[in-house]
């Protein structure tokens, strides 16, 4: 596993050989390239190169990290492959000893089989030695020679031959059975090899495919690399696309508001009732009328009783002006008629 050390981000040097030393190398003749052909203002340049010096080092960062996992997961993936190839040459051995095993039951299945045969022959044989034994007997029975011999000793004889031959039939029984029992076992035997034959080639195949799997995992770790680097892209623009529409959004709460409130005006303007704006200006202008009129009452009423009050002083004998008295009357004397007449200026209707 590699280790990370200073060295690699950055040798202290402008000409360093480290990770961050070549990004920033590169950046620095970018960004001169720029500056050089003014597309960067010089008040820009210290913004733009802060920004790239954190990138740089953020990134440089990300690559070496991103490299020892990748030299982790390398390493990981050896390890697999020498214990998968440790197991194959396991199961291989196991295998050749099961070869062996086979062979030394078979060769045990073909000397079984050969002492099965022997024993037939001497239960035959000894079937054959008994009914010549009791020929005998019968023929020295008939020859009366076998008075002298005793029955006895030839029943004894019989019996023991006898219980030797069914002693030779137990033991052929029993040499089948182990017969059948190793044969039994080879069967197992041989199952067992196509199972470790089986788990051979399924190593085999693992080995194969965690090869296949490093290769995928370093291009994975690439194609991480371009997608943090498109997903880093992708934020700057969705947070700037999403400052617009906030902008956006707000103009259009302000301009929606701003209509509201027009409609809210323009109906009180051309609303004729008493809560619209043409409404209580009317009410205003009738107040207003209403008023002119009270003061030109009271105007013409202050000019009569200033007129009366001079034609009082002047001459005791006049009388109170018909247009108080009797408004609807016709003026007897020039003073009514000149009262009657500022009176009906005044525009007393109501």
């Amino acid at each position: 596993m590699a280790e990370i050390n200073i060295d690699d981000l950055t040798t202290q040097d402008l000409k360093g050989t480290g990770v961050f030393d070549e990004v920033m190398s590169t950046m620095t003749l970018r960004l001169e390239e720029q500056f050089s052909k003014q597309r960067i203002k010089s008040t820009d340049y210290s913004k733009v190169y802060l920004a790239g010096m954190e990138a740089a080092m953020q990134q440089s960062i990300v690559f070496l990290l991103g490299r020892q996992k990748a030299d982790k997961e390398a390493d990981l993936i050896d390890e697999n492959i020498n214990k998968s190839k440790a197991e194959v040459l396991l199961l291989a051995k196991e295998l050749e000893k099961a070869d062996s095993e086979i062979c030394i039951l078979e060769a045990q299945c073909l000397n079984e089989g050969k002492k099965g045969l022997l024993l037939d022959e001497e239960v035959l044989k000894t079937k054959a030695e008994v009914s010549l034994m009791e020929a005998k007997a019968l023929n020295e029975v008939k020859q009366g020679l076998i008075l002298d011999k005793g029955p006895a000793k030839i029943d004894a004889e019989i019996r023991y031959l006898n219980a030797q031959a069914d002693n030779m039939e137990e033991q052929y029984k029993l040499t089948q059975e182990e017969l059948n029992k190793i044969k039994a076992e080879i069967i197992v035997i041989k199952v067992t090899d196509e199972k470790v034959v089986a788990e051979t080639l399924l190593i085999n195949q693992k080995a194969s495919n965690a090869i296949t799997e490093g290769q995928v995992l370093a291009k994975q770790v690439n194609k991480v690399d371009a997608d943090t680097g498109l997903v880093t892209s992708q934020t700057t623009t969705e947070s700037s696309k999403r400052t617009l529409m906030d902008a956006q959004k707000n103009k259009a709460t302000s301009e929606s508001s701003l209509l509201a409130q027009k409609r809210i005006t323009e109906t009180g303007q051309t609303t004729a009732m008493s809560s619209g704006v043409i409404g209580k200006q009317q009410a205003v202008l009738s107040k207003q009328i209403s008023g002119f009129n009270r003061d030109a009452e009271q105007k013409a009423i202050k000019v009569i009783g200033d007129a009366y009050a001079v034609s009082k002083g002047v001459n005791e004998l006049t009388s109170t002006p018909d247009v108080v008295t009797a408004p609807g009357n016709t003026p007897n004397t020039e003073f009514d008629r000149i009262l009657r007449d500022v009176w009906g200026r005044a525009i007393i209707n109501n």
